[in-house]
This record gives structure tokens, C-alpha cells and sequence, in this order.
């Protein structure tokens, strides 16, 4: 029986026929962008000429090659049947350099795409012959060129044969990966001797929703194994061919450590799998600081010729595909270790990463989700998170101040269609400033087209000079731009969902572009896989996460009860002391005298959950004062740290600890949520404050938006995130089932809704307690009786 390949026609050419370097001045994301528009300026354009044009023509065929049925795919730009009765293929190309240069450095390139489509041509009109044009468009001046061919069938067939035998050469040893994964995926087994309460309900949830599709959301408590449960069935569904590739996505890179991890727990049950762990530009770069243009950085030249063959030997030789080995590879083969591991996803069975990978509408892993992703599986880690993540991702500042400093770093300059465009956009700015800055801030209603014109002279300008007059390209040049393209590429998706401010602070103009509701926003990334879960510790209230999560009511929700013993937890409130901002100045002192007392009882580590660093500091001063400081240390958690520094921060936190140390943090921080300190690392938290965001003008605009949809816009806008913020602090105390720990939560709003609810929700017996000697009695009956 033969074996089945499905290969688009992108993939079978790149892989075989691209060669060059990498060279962010020619490829990127605003070329591609533009030439996005360009293609369909052509199309446009050629359906206008009178000749029978199709755009964006879809073809599919198999192909019998050796012991293989291969099917090819892919979308022509253009299938044109001229008024003589001929059939040709339109391939279009835009770029920023020469048209001529562009041709020759790229042609077996750009003429292997079209030849695949013109062979399925041909077998689909029985032609003996069939045209090729390659058609090419400048971005800089819109310039055009014409490049004509025509081919016999059989010379096509010919071609398309020797390219398709070429790949396979190489992807046998992808076929023999893949069978042995599958075969593996079937007969492992759970690496554990047994399923944690509520580990085998969402297992098999799991694997219902990677054979059906759709999206499952869940709700887990934190120290279930959330992680395992659900990368044990995604993968065992290998074996089924429901899919060919989990993308597993999460917010944190300990989050991504902890999937990586579980991948060789569940190797130990048998399992053969590739993962691969994809690393941040500025965390894996070999050479910080260069441009990625074979002139600055030894890594970008002549990538896509070592390609094939650098991939080839890490597919051979290597199983775990993570950031030490991508890094040797990229040092051994003098190889953009970057690109490296996106390109090695394609062979990839568990990617692991941040969820802008398939969310952010710019850094989206195209190869995969511009294509069907029908056999494709995600899974959404710490989902609670997604939600202001992928607001951030679709809202977008540009500043007078960065407008400025680019400016400024482009003095000596004589570029004369930079320079008009920045003339430009001050114009314009200044006009609209002096037109309808009354008041601050204005709203639009939309872009005025004068400045988005602007914005998009300054893109096609900005490129020439990041081609051609590199020196003068720095960081202030490119922040501009970048955040010149990004706003161009949101404004896009801009409808009722957005608002478009504009305002002045100290330091100039600001336009902002800010997405109040980022649900479809979310939908649209899920639709770019056939199945996910969502899952979290807290996705309560679930109407609020489900909804936000691009759910409906009837979407397939999964909440499971807390497994772990209730007498290991001792949930206190005190609900005399109020921690609104009027309110708490006079708090400091009393809340200090509670921690004391939260503390002082048994030794061991706690953490202490503040609304902000200027409450933490206020209450530490009093720490500081105190006459039993000696009977513990005190961490601080910084503004800005660097990962070392969390990391020394966390190894504070010791097994058997013979001092009590008191970590003060910041609710909502890099402490509150994804870190791991087991057993007796982590044995209390008090939680400051009922977690509310800071209210602010944007904060209000979410909180109308939602009450204009007849909803409660105060929870949407701040309650609900609150309250997530405080569940996620506490989950850091109990992880197991032999873990024990108290908690105690300050603030006279949790004896109201629905603040009271929710404390209930975490643990129905909690303990009302009025000061600090009451707390002291608490633990002491908890710890000792």
C-alpha cells in the first residue's frame, strides 16, 4: 500500500530551489505586507485587460513517486486563457531591490513555484503546452517587468518528477520519524502508576476534542497536572493521523519549561517524539545588535543554501530540539540559529512556545497558519493570560517622542523621500493638532487619511534606507518603524471592537490605537487550528473567561474540583481593614502587624502579595521597624529584574528551611503566577487587596465598551481580572497532595459579593478573623494540633 505525503507547493520549493541569505532589507514583514496589496493591485488590474483572468487559482493533485502518493497543493496567483485560446500561469513577485537583480538571484526559485502550477494546469485542460509569466512590481516606484515562458508538458513533468524524488530523499527520513512516532504514540503508556483526581477526566476530554475539533475550555486547579493530562492524549493521537502537530502555547517561558519537561516524562512511557521549543529572537541571536543582512551578521549569509542540508543532520542525529542544540548547530554551521528552529518546526511534532505564534496578526507562524490547519492541535496553557496578551497584541502607540529620535538619528542624511515623508507627517500632525485638540484626548472615528498616508510613504521610504543606506539604521530608526508597520497592519482589523485616541503628554503627540475587545481577535487565531483546549487554575467567573476566550454558551466547559486533602489548607479573611487608595494610608501599620503574625508562627517561607510596589514599600517600612525583624529575612521583588535575578529571588525559597523567609511581591507580577515551589519551598501567602487593575482612562473605556453590550462593565474592566489575579497567587501554595499551606487574604471587600463568593469558591470553610492575635491562634491550632 503506498504511502501517503500531502506537500504544498511553497513547501516542495523553498526547501529545494531557494538559496541566498537572509536579509531583513529585502525580506520582511512590511514587504510582505505590501506586496500582499501589490498582488491584488496586479490581479485587479489583469482582470480589467479583457484576457480571462482567475485569481488566486486552487490547485490540488497527486502524484505517484517511487512507493509514495504525494499530494500537491497550493494557490496560483494567476491562471490567465488568453483571447487566442492559450493558457498561461501568472506568478507575481514584488520587492524593494532592482527588478533585473531580483529576477536573476531569484528566478530557479520563482520559476520552480510556477512550473508546479503549470503542470497541474496542464492535467487539468489536457495542454500540451503551457506559459509561465513571472511578474514583477516594485515597492519602491511600482515599476513592472515581464518575464515570459512556455514549456511542454512533458518537460514539466520531467521537472515537477526530479523535485518531487529530490524531497523525498530528504523526507524519508521525516516518513521513518513519523511512523515510529505513531507506532509509539498507540502503545505508550501514562508514565505515572496512577491518574491524580480528576488527571484521567481531563485526558479524556482531551483526546475527544482532538478527534471531533473545537474548542474545550477547562478550568483546573493549580497542582493537578494540568500539563501532562493534556500533552498525554494530544499525543497518543498521533497514532489516530486526527493530527500531525500539537502547538502547545503559553505565556511564560517556565511555562514552556514545564511542557518541554513532560515531553521526556512521557518518553519514559514510550512515546518518540520531536519537540522543539521556540526561542525569542533577542534570546537565541548569535550576534546582538547586527541587522539580519548578510553584510553585518555571518549567521544571515548564505542561509538557504546550508539549509537542507544543516536540517538534515539535526533530523538524523537528534531527538530534543531545544535552545542548547539549535544554538550548537547554529555555531558548528555558522547558521541564523533563529530561522534555524522555525524552519525545523516544519519537521517538528510538539512546538512549544509563546502564544503569539499563532495569535499576534505579525509574528503568526505563516508557514503553518496560512495553510490548512486541519491537522493541527492546540493547546492554550495559563488561557487567563490570553486574554490582555492578545489585547496588547492588537492595540499600538506611536509617539511624537519616537518620531524625534529617529529623526535625530537620521541627521547627515540626503534621502529625499525619507525626508518628505517625515515632512509629511509632521504636516499633517501638526494640522490635525491645531484642527481638533480642544480637548485631551480626542477620539476618532477613524484615521485621518492624510497621516496614513503618510505613515505609508514613510514604510516604502523607510525601506530603501534600511537597503541602501544601512549606517544610518539604528534602534531609533527602527522602533519608529516598526511601530509605524504595526499600526498600519492593526488599523486593518479597525472597527466598533478598537477605539482611536489621540493626546498630548510631556514629551509630544501620542496616537494610540487600543483594542477593547480582543475576542475575535482570539477566535480568529483558534480558527487557525482544527481543536484546542484552553486551560487554567482560573478561568472563573467562566462566563466572563469563556466569552472572552472567543467561547459561546454552548461551548464544551470542563471544571474539575480541587483534589487536594481541605484539612492541608487554611484559608483565613480579614475583613477589617480597608485597602482601597483613599483608604490606605491608615493601613500600613495594622497590615504589617498581620503579616507578623501570619509569619512568626512556623517557620518556613512565605510570600506576601501587594497591590503595587509603593504599597509594598509603604508596608515594609514598618517590617523594617518592627521588633521581631530578626526572626525573619525579607526579599524584595524589584521593578525590573532580570531572569537571574528572579531565579536567585526564587532559590531564597529552600526545602527544610531552618529561617523564615518572607518574600514581599507584587500581585499580578513574575511571582504571583506559573513559578513552582513544592512541598515545604512555599507554605503561606497573604494576598493584599482584592487585585484590582489601576483605574485609568483605558481601564474605562473597557469598562463602557462592555456596558454599552449590556453586560457589567465594572467586572469586565476590573473585578474579574482582580480577582484572577488573587486566585493565581494563592495557587502558588498548595501543588500536591501532600503539600500543606495558609492563606490569608486582607480587605473588608471580601465579606461582599461577589467577593465573598469567590473566596468560597476556593475553600467553603474558610475562617473570618478580626486581628492579628486571632491569626497567630488560627495557625497555631492548623500547624500543631
Amino acid at each position: 500500500m503506498p504511502k501517503r505525503l500531502t506537500l504544498s507547493v511553497h513547501e516542495l520549493v523553498d526547501f529545494l530551489l531557494r538559496s541566498g541569505s537572509i536579509d531583513s532589507r529585502v525580506f520582511n514583514l512590511t514587504a510582505m505586507n505590501e506586496g500582499t496589496r501589490l498582488h491584488a493591485y496586479l490581479q485587479a488590474k489583469s482582470k480589467a485587460s479583457g484576457e480571462n483572468y482567475l485569481a488566486e487559482f486552487p490547485f490540488e493533485e497527486t502524484f505517484a513517486v517511487n512507493d509514495y502518493l504525494i499530494t500537491l497543493n497550493g494557490r496560483a496567483d494567476g491562471v490567465v486563457k488568453t483571447l487566442s485560446g492559450e493558457y498561461f500561469i501568472d506568478e507575481i513577485k514584488s520587492t524593494v531591490i532592482d527588478l533585473n537583480v531580483y529576477h536573476e538571484q531569484n528566478a530557479a526559485w520563482h520559476l520552480g513555484q510556477a512550473k508546479c502550477y503549470a503542470l497541474m494546469l496542464a492535467h487539468l485542460y489536457e495542454l500540451e503546452q503551457v506559459g509561465v509569466q513571472l511578474s514583477y512590481i516594485s515597492q519602491v516606484d511600482n515599476s513592472r517587468m515581464n518575464k515570459r515562458y512556455n514549456f511542454s508538458r512533458q518537460e514539466l513533468e520531467n521537472d515537477i518528477d526530479h523535485l518531487l524524488r529530490q524531497y523525498l530523499n530528504f523526507y524519508n527520513v521525516v516518513e521513518v520519524h513519523i511512523s515510529k512516532r505513531n507506532e509509539s504514540a498507540e502503545t505508550m503508556y501514562f508514565p505515572f502508576e496512577s491518574f491524580r483526581v480528576g488527571q484521567k477526566k481531563l485526558a479524556e476530554y482531551t483526546y475527544a476534542m482532538s478527534k471531533q475539533g473545537g474548542n474545550l475550555y477547562v478550568e483546573a486547579p493549580t497542582g493537578i497536572g494540568k500539563t501532562i493530562s493534556t500533552l498525554y492524549p494530544a499525543t497518543h493521537a498521533f497514532s489516530d493521523g486526527n493530527i500531525d502537530k500539537i502547538f502547545y502555547l503559553t505565556a511564560k517561558t517556565s511555562g514552556q519549561n514545564s511542557a518541554y519537561q513532560a515531553i521526556q516524562i512521557l518518553r519514559t512511557g514510550g512515546l518518540i517524539v520531536k519537540p522543539i521549543v521556540i526561542t525569542a529572537k533577542d534570546k537565541i541571536c548569535l550576534k546582538l545588535g547586527a541587522a539580519c543582512n548578510p553584510d553585518e551578521c555571518p549567521f544571515a549569509e548564505n542561509y538557504y543554501n546550508k539549509l537542507s542540508s544543516v536540517l538534515y543532520e539535526i533530523l538524523v542525529n537528534e531527538d530534543n530540539l531545544d535552545f542548547e542544540t539549535i544554538v550548537h548547530y547554529g555555531n558548528t554551521h555558522t547558521i541564523c540559529p533563529f530561522e534555524l528552529q522555525l524552519d525545523l518546526a516544519t519537521y517538528s511534532d510538539v512546538i512549544i512556545g509563546d502564544y503569539n505564534y499563532l495569535f499576534d496578526p505579525l509574528v503568526y507562524l505563516r508557514r503553518f497558519f496560512d495553510e490548512d490547519g486541519s491537522h493541527y492541535f492546540g493547546l492554550i496553557d495559563e488561557a487567563h493570560n490570553l486574554v490582555e496578551r492578545t489585547r496588547d497584541m492588537y492595540s499600538i502607540t506611536v509617539t511624537e517622542a519616537s518620531f524625534a529620535a529617529m529623526k535625530k538619528s537620521l541627521k547627515g542624511l540626503e534621502h529625499k523621500k525619507i525626508l518628505q515623508a517625515n515632512r509629511k507627517i509632521t504636516r499633517h500632525i501638526n494640522k490635525f493638532k491645531k484642527d481638533n485638540l480642544e480637548e485631551e484626548p480626542v477620539i476618532l472615528s477613524e484615521m485621518p487619511s492624510v497621516i496614513l498616508n503618510a505613515f505609508n510613504d514613510f514604510i516604502v521610504a523607510g525601506q530603501d534606507v534600511m537597503r541602501n543606506e544601512s549606517e544610518f539604521v539604528h534602534d531609533e530608526f527602527r522602533d519608529f518603524f516598526f511601530a509605524v508597520n504595526r499600526f498600519l497592519k492593526i488599523y486593518d482589523f479597525f472597527d466598533e471592537t478598537y477605539v482611536l485616541y489621540f493626546y498630548e503628554d510631556k514629551n509630544g503627540w501620542v496616537i494610540r490605537l487600543f483594542n477593547l475587545d480582543p475576542r475575535f481577535n482570539i477566535k480568529r487565531g483558534l480558527g487557525k487550528v482544527n481543536g484546542s483546549v484552553l486551560f487554567s487554575a482560573t478561568l472563573s467567573p467562566t462566563d466572563y473567561f469563556v466569552d472572552l476566550l472567543g467561547g459561546k454558551k454552548e461551548s464544551p466547559l470542563l471544571r474539575l474540583p480541587n483534589p487536594f486533602p481541605e484539612e492541608n489548607r487554611l484559608v483565613m479573611v480579614a475583613q477589617n481593614i480597608e485597602t482601597t487608595y483613599r483608604k490606605r494610608d491608615s493601613s500600613y501599620e495594622e497590615i504589617a502587624k498581620y503579616i507578623e503574625a501570619f509569619v512568626k508562627v512556623k517557620t518556613g517561607n512565605y510570600l506576601i502579595f501587594f497591590p503595587s510596589y509603593k504599597y509594598l514599600e509603604s508596608v515594609l517600612m514598618y517590617l523594617e521597624d518592627s521588633a521581631s525583624k530578626e526572626q525573619y529575612t525579607l526579599l524584595i521583588q524589584e521593578k525590573a529584574m532580570s531572569t537571574f535575578e528572579r531565579n536567585e529571588f526564587l532559590a531564597n525559597f529552600e526545602a527544610n528551611p531552618k529561617k523564615t523567609i518572607v518574600g514581599l511581591a507584587v500581585l499580578g507580577g513574575v511571582f504571583a503566577e506559573g513559578i513552582d515551589l513544592p512541598d515545604d519551598r512555599l507554605i503561606g501567602a497573604v494576598i493584599v487587596g482584592v487585585g484590582l487593575p489601576m483605574v485609568n482612562y483605558e481601564r474605562d473605556l473597557i469598562k463602557e465598551y462592555y456596558q454599552n453590550q449590556e453586560l457589567n462593565g465594572f467586572n469586565y474592566a476590573y473585578t474579574n481580572p482582580g480577582l484572577n489575579r488573587v486566585a493565581q497567587a494563592l495557587g502558588r501554595v498548595i501543588r500536591s497532595e501532600t503539600d500543606k499551606g495558609a492563606i490569608l487574604l486582607i480587605d473588608t471587600r471580601y465579606g461582599r459579593q461577589p467577593y465573598r463568593n469567590f473566596v468560597r469558591s476556593l475553600h467553603s470553610n474558610y475562617q473570618v478573623v478580626s486581628d492579628p492575635t486571632e491569626v497567630s491562634a488560627r495557625l497555631s491550632g492548623f500547624w500543631y494540633s
